[in-house]
């Protein structure tokens, strides 16, 4: 092997922009485990009212599932199909009388809206007012159930339960990014368990069309990826009538969401004729949002709303979107002015208002109402049967909307805690019972395919505001219900041992501190599973499992059941477990007070800055940050005097217009009443931290509060904790190159609009030995460059080199790839250089 003093790295872009990480690895500390007991019954979301009894019926392979009336007869082949995936017990299915041990489904015509009643006795009946009511039931049947070994019992219980309110929901935007009607199938089933009535999918945006429309087939032709890798594609028609069904044969509706006017880019440049206004016949789309101007548009939007109603027959509602109207672009047009003054209209705002109106008559006709998200109000009247949906965090839209009668959907955007106040919409405070509150519905605009993300938590609050239990009550009976949804989507799940107990952060996420477990548990029949611990799909030549897994890191897991004969599960199991890493300081368990007390992401709340734990990644997704939209006020209550020698504070920088502090300035005081600076820390030394502010007294000094007042440098402010007296973690990655001189020959790019890139980090940042986890280009670890990497290190002496490695990032949407070639040059005079490895890429069209 050749030895070395000087080494350049050369790299050849394939694509605009390519980046360099700093490398990071933070401190482990152990934890407790989960110790909370769980309830005799777990069931999520707590019905209106349980009575448990004496004893247990047992379920026997004997028993049947008796459909009582012949519409539920394809429930009861559901219900089949459930029990054997989460008991393994293969029931029949019957229609004559019932029988001791039986399973049975009956309609009650004396029942009201969709509530049903549950009983276990010498049988086990579920009676409903319709259908969606007994499969409501069948759910609670399903978390009910107590599976040990072989042997099989529900308690001896009555139930009677059924939504509060009209309307439980779940929103998924299937339009920035691609999901399968597989995918979209399993989050049906999440949406069942959960007694999530409506599932309500964002269809079109900005970057694609997914709805099939036959008369309009240019409709869906100018998609792209909103975050890189593949784009979202028109669903086959027939395929998406099947999830339709699917979905109402388990009790849960699909809304379908069509954006007009703003988020319509998609729409518009596919067909800007009909849909835009071009500069010229034939041009492409420019205006940013709908013309709203043109009735040729109208009547395609006409024609529209009937395809869609068509196929989303069993949905008595549309949602139009109308969000984020980019009006500013055609208030300045000669032919706004012009039709404005003709129709007696004093601004485009009057537009908008019309075209709700238009769309809601569309979808009247139809027979269905109308959903908009947050619609202004004072320019023009709005339809009285139009349904709200705010969604501003903190906006208080819903007064207005209740002083003018119209209902609303709550879509609450920073609630404190996930379990809410349902009459707390974004700010408003309305009456308990409010009729024109309808309901809610959860939000994600984000998540892998088929996850439900952290609207998990969302919808007992909702279900029934009057059960008022808590999420530190909901919490341990999610986690305790968890296999039974695990065993419904993959017919398989894992028991865990050393988790973090959830309710550290108040959440269903598997955490660890140490190592964690996991031991199989299913229900399929002889054959075998195979895992993997990277995120890629299983196949039949993945790891085999022959016995409980031990983690010591974090991993996603993917195992999948397959068969003998060749059959194989219908889809992998899939979960993350996170591995969440911590810091030892004098402040641990202080009581934090925050200003303003709800910021827009409350996450794990005020508790969370002093418990020790520090993001496991470097996104804004993290359960350990807590976001505030500018600049907020910590302070933190020792309890006692504490002799101060340092404050330290973790603050994340990302995309999204997250950014560190401008400054930080730390304040003491021993009465909670005065308090005197101790010190200052600028973004220049928490760029060089990562995003560590530390604050080194000159003098130790007796405190008991300390506070943090900080400069905004972005529009979101995110902190994970304020540690006394701490060690804040530093590099952690060794090697012969850590800390050598970096010479550039092309300076690193620290600003292209729209993009600030790891702005002013010095070239030493690629051999500090820290990293990053995550491909978000706006962290402070990465360099990025718009030319050739050119990268000359100083050793410092002569040295044995073995292995060069570099470390770069994807991000498609961004336009950063990965280089095609790197090629490394050696040389011992820092004159002379030789090659001495290429290492190429294939191009790929990977998100990240």
């Amino acid at each position: 092997m050749p030895s070395l003093a000087h080494l350049t790295i050369s790299v050849a872009c394939s694509h605009a922009r390519m980046m360099l990480p700093m490398l990071v690895c933070l401190s482990m500390l152990a934890a407790p485990p989960l110790t909370r007991a769980a309830d005799s019954v777990n069931l999520v979301p707590w019905p209106r009212s349980v009575q448990v009894g004496q004893g247990s019926l047992a379920v026997t392979p004997q028993a049947r599932i008796v459909a009582a009336d012949a519409a539920l007869q394809p429930l009861a082949e559901i219900l089949r199909q459930e029990l054997l995936l989460t008991t393994g017990l293969k029931l029949a299915t019957a229609r004559d009388a019932p029988r001791d041990g039986d399973i049975v489904l009956a309609l009650d015509k004396q029942l009201k809206n969709e509530d049903y009643k549950l009983t276990v006795t010498r049988r086990a009946e579920i009676r409903g007012a319709n259908y969606n009511a007994v499969a409501m039931g069948t759910v609670t049947l399903l978390q009910a159930l107590s599976v040990k070994g072989a042997a099989v019992t529900l308690p001896r219980l009555t139930i009677e339960d059924g939504p509060q309110v009209k309307y439980t929901g779940y929103m998924r935007d299937i339009a920035r990014k691609p999901y399968s009607i597989a995918s979209l199938k399993k989050l049906v089933i999440w949406c069942r368990f959960n007694k999530v009535r409506f599932f309500h999918l964002h269809m079109t945006d900005d970057n694609a069309w997914t709805f099939p429309s036959t008369a309009f087939p240019k409709l869906g032709t100018t998609n792209w990826a909103w975050h890189g890798g593949e784009k979202p594609t028109v669903y086959d028609l027939k395929e998406l009538k099947e999830l339709v069904a699917f979905a109402d044969a388990r009790g849960v509706t699909i809304v379908p969401e069509i954006e007009t006017l703003g988020h319509s880019d998609a729409m518009r440049l596919a067909m800007p004729e009909t849909f835009d206004l071009p500069e010229q016949p034939g041009g492409r789309a420019r205006l940013a949002i709908v013309n709203m101007m043109s009735d040729d548009a109208y009547a395609a939007l006409d024609v529209l709303m009937g395809e869609v109603a068509q196929v989303f027959a069993s949905s008595p509602y549309i949602h139009i979107g109308c969000d984020e109207t980019r009006t500013s672009v055609i208030e300045s047009l000669p032919q706004t002015k012009e039709y404005l003054a003709a129709h007696n209209m004093p601004n485009v705002h009057h537009l908008e208002a019309r075209h709700i109106r238009r769309l809601n008559d569309m979808i009247n006709k139809r027979g269905k109402l109308a959903i908009a998200w947050e619609p202004r109000l004072g320019y023009g009247e709005l339809p009285k049967n139009l349904i709200t949906m705010p969604w501003v965090g903190n906006n208080k839209a819903a007064d207005g909307y209740a002083k003018e009668g119209l209902q609303m959907i709550s879509a609450p955007w920073g609630t404190e805690k996930p379990y809410h106040d349902l009459y707390n919409v974004n700010g408003s405070q309305l009456k308990n019972g409010e009729p024109l509150l309808l309901g809610a519905t959860g939000l994600n605009w984000q998540s892998e395919e088929g996850e439900p993300g952290g609207a998990y938590l969302f919808n007992e609050p909702v279900y029934n505001p009057g059960a008022k239990r808590g999420l530190e009550d909901f919490i341990p009976r999610g986690v305790a219900v968890e296999p039974v949804i695990d065993r419904l989507l993959y017919g398989l799940t894992f028991a865990v041992e050393g988790r973090l107990d959830p309710l550290v952060f108040n959440s269903l996420a598997p955490i660890f501190t140490d190592t964690l477990t996991l031991t199989l548990a299913s229900a399929y029949p002889a054959g075998e599973v195979r895992y993997t611990l990277d995120g890629i799909e299983p196949t039949r030549d993945s790891t085999p499992y022959t016995g409980p897994i031990t983690l010591s890191r974090s991993a996603t897991l993917k195992a999948r059941w397959f068969g003998s004969d060749g059959q194989a599960s219908p889809s992998s199991f899939v979960k993350q477990y996170r591995r969440q890493p911590t810091i030892k300081h004098d402040a641990l368990g202080a009581a934090v007070t925050i200003e303003p007390a709800n910021p827009g992401y409350y996450n794990g709340g005020p508790k969370s800055l002093t418990d020790g734990f520090l993001p496991a990644q470097d996104s804004f997704g993290d359960i350990s940050l807590i976001g505030w939209e500018g600049a907020p006020i910590v302070t933190l209550d020792m309890g006692k005097a504490v002799e101060v020698r340092n404050v330290c504070a973790y603050f994340f920088r990302g995309g999204g217009g997250l950014n560190i502090p401008a400054k930080v300035t730390v304040e003491l005081s021993n009465d909670g009443q005065t308090f005197h600076p101790a010190g200052q820390v600028t973004d220049e030394q928490g760029l060089l931290s990562r995003g560590w502010y530390v604050a080194t007294l000159p003098k130790a000094q007796q405190a008991r509060w300390v506070r943090l007042r900080t400069v905004a440098a972005g529009q979101w402010t995110f902190l994970a904790e304020v540690a006394v007296n701490a060690t804040v973690p530093g590099p952690t990655l060794r090697h012969a190159a850590l800390g050598k001189t970096v010479t550039l020959a092309n300076p690193q790019q620290t600003k292209q609009a729209p993009y600030a890139y790891a702005t002013h980090g010095p070239a030493s940042f690629l051999t500090d030995g820290y990293q990053c986890n995550v491909p978000d280009w706006q962290t402070p670890y990465w360099l990025g460059f718009d030319k050739d990497l050119d990268a000359t290190i100083d050793l410092g002496a002569v040295i044995d080199l073995r292995e060069v490695s570099a470390t770069f990032m994807q991000h498609a949407f961004s336009g950063v790839r990965i280089p095609q070639t790197m090629e490394v040059h050696a040389s011992d005079d820092g004159q002379t250089f030789t090659k001495v490895a290429t290492v190429t890429h294939e191009p790929s069209k990977s998100a990240r």
